[in-house]
């Protein structure tokens, strides 16, 4: 670890700016507040939702066609999926990994779901409420334990369920907690701590050759009963090759009587270098148990280290690298920009621990071979950040325009009616239009698209072709800008503080507290799970069915989401607070 005067000359030369010099300028405003969840923009520009609140709440999926901040009543709601988690018998049942055990029921529901570059889409669930499940002669508890589904496209709207070639026996593909990944023989209760703990990482393998992608799941496990290196305390990140129909391990821990670490908090691909990071931890101690906290890097193509290797010997095998041992090497999630890699660390008890050290931001270079501290940032209790995302602009190149016409030619634009814009040029733009002025995109076939002073308004006629090479700039509401989202309490907190809170910056190293929500399903230490920013820009953050998250007063509901609209300000926001 460098200390900051050692370590600010190296990221003034990595293009840091120095301390201040960028005003911490990003808002969150709230924009609406949902009953249903969304996980995801699907392909074909839905959301990949769990249904709205009703008797299956959250046991089957959803695709949602219009604005999400006001689904469900304000679009379109299609079932993609025949099969139901509220079912305990039948064809529609989805199953464990070996067949044998039917986990459909009372308390089985949709925790998390992502659909992949293949258009499958990954879907987990924590098992059903009744300890004990009997079929095809096994029995088991099953309570809390973690399984993942793979669904396949069988038409436009429709997913089968299945770890089959054709995806329709049910079956799920991954039992976290198994040796395996199959067997009913499994450490109960261990899950996924967010929607950062499952990644698709794209990667060249060998190098050179055309990318390929790989699946990632690193378990989180809470078994109240684990014996350190011993009786349930196995540890493992899965990976899977063939788009999540079978999964092996690819790191294993504590199997051969030594706990190196207790969960695997998230695993994340560098979007920049596709460098895969991940993240374990966690003890809250100034002794040996911090050296539970790690990041670890890996190039997606090195062969992995031997079952239960210890930091040192991750560190040393080619292709991987980590820091660890410290407070500052504990995080819940991490994000990224050009000059590096940063994160806030994930530490309970800041404000009741005198020794603690993890209020501090955190700067390092993506091979890890330096890690500094960047400055404190207020935390609120003892409530650590969990979750975070990076905002940033996105550019479409290779534009067009035609003169004295609507048509500005943008090839493969995957662009969503009434996304915001910006427009830009080398040169001149068309007089038509300037790059000072948000635009909103109408779509008018899949190269094409107009430009419109208002959502749906009337398309700009190009009066002429402009100069230079022109762009689309999609706006993503506060440029190079970053986001954490943060456990709503801890036991620890003398005052039951019933919010969740958000953090922002510029850079990463200068964060503001800028927002806190509250969460109406009082008694519950739930975080956000999910934690995305759309096409339109809109910021979700929502947690997940039996999760305790609610973010809508008055009538009760299964869980919700609140969307935000970042903004760019000339001075700090003042902290929102959203009751």
């Amino acid at each position: 670890m460098m200390d900051v005067p050692e370590i600010q000359q190296l990221l003034s030369k990595a293009g840091f700016p120095a301390p201040n010099a960028i005003a911490n300028n990003i808002g969150l405003a709230r924009k609406a507040v949902i009953p249903v969840l969304p996980y995801c923009h699907m392909s074909d520009g839905k959301y990949l939702c769990t249904d709205a609140p009703n008797g299956d709440s959250a046991r089957k999926l959803f695709a949602y066609d219009g604005d999400i901040t006001t689904a469900p009543a304000g679009g379109t709601v299609t079932a993609i999926n025949t099969w139901d988690f509220a079912i305990s018998n039948g064809a529609n049942c989805p199953k464990s990994a070996d067949g044998t055990i039917n986990m459909g029921g009372s308390g089985t529901t949709i925790r998390i779901a992502k659909q992949l570059k293949s258009g499958a889409i990954i879907v987990g669930s924590a098992g059903p409420a009744a300890a004990t499940l009997v079929a095809g002669g096994a029995a088991g508890n099953y309570t809390g334990n973690f399984m993942f589904w793979r669904a396949s496209p069988t038409s436009a709207t429709k997913y089968a369920l299945g770890n089959d070639a054709n995806g329709t026996n049910g079956r799920a593909v991954l039992h976290l907690g198994a040796s395996d990944g199959v067997s009913n023989v499994m450490t109960s209760a261990v899950r996924v701590l967010h929607s950062r703990s499952i990644c698709e990482a794209e990667v060249q393998d060998p190098r050179g050759s055309p990318y390929v992608y790989k699946l990632l799941v690193g378990e989180y496990n809470v078994n109240p009963s684990r014996t350190a290196g011993g009786a349930n305390d196995a540890v493992r990140l899965w990976q899977s090759l063939d788009d999540g129909l079978t999964f092996a391990p690819l790191l294993t821990f504590n199997t051969n009587g030594v706990n190196l670490i207790n969960h695997i908090h998230a695993v994340v691909q560098d979007p920049y270098t596709r460098l895969i990071y991940i993240m374990t931890g966690d003890n809250d101690a100034p002794v040996a148990p911090t050296s539970q906290n790690a990041v670890i890097v890996w190039d997606g193509v090195s062969a992995p280290p031997a079952p239960n290797s210890t930091f040192a010997q991750i560190a040393a095998t080619p292709g991987w690298n980590c820091i660890y041992g410290s407070e500052l090497c504990r995080f819940g999630d991490l994000v990224f920009s050009e000059q590096g890699v940063f994160g806030l660390p994930d530490c309970d008890n800041e404000q009741t621990v005198s020794w603690s050290e993890g209020f501090k931001a955190v700067v390092f270079d993506r091979k890890l071979a330096w890690q500094a501290i960047g400055n404190s940032f207020e935390r609120q209790g003892d409530i650590p950040p969990l979750i975070g995302l990076t905002l940033r602009r996105e550019r479409r190149r290779m534009v067009l325009c035609t003169a004295g016409s609507v048509n500005v030619q943008c090839k493969s634009h995957r662009l969503l009616p009434g996304t915001p814009v910006y427009a830009a040029s080398t040169k001149t733009l068309p007089s038509s239009i300037d790059g000072n002025t948000r635009y909103f995109v109408n779509v008018l076939d899949v190269d094409t698209i107009g430009l419109s002073l208002t959502p749906g308004g009337a398309n700009i006629v190009m009066a002429d072709t402009g100069t230079g090479n022109l762009s689309i700039v999609i706006d993503k509401g506060a440029r190079g800008g970053y986001v954490y989202g943060s456990l709503r309490t801890q036991s620890t907190v003398t005052v039951n503080e019933p919010y969740h809170h958000f953090w922002t910056s510029v850079d990463g190293l200068d964060w503001t507290f800028a927002a806190k929500a509250k969460n109406y399903n009082a008694g519950q230490t739930s975080s956000v799970r999910n934690f995305w920013q759309d096409k339109m820009g809109n910021v979700i953050a929502a947690a997940t069915y039996a999760e305790g998250i609610d973010f809508t007063s008055g009538a009760a509901q299964s869980g919700s989401a609140v969307i935000f609209s970042p903004y760019r300000s000339a001075t700090r926001p003042a902290t929102a607070i959203y009751d």
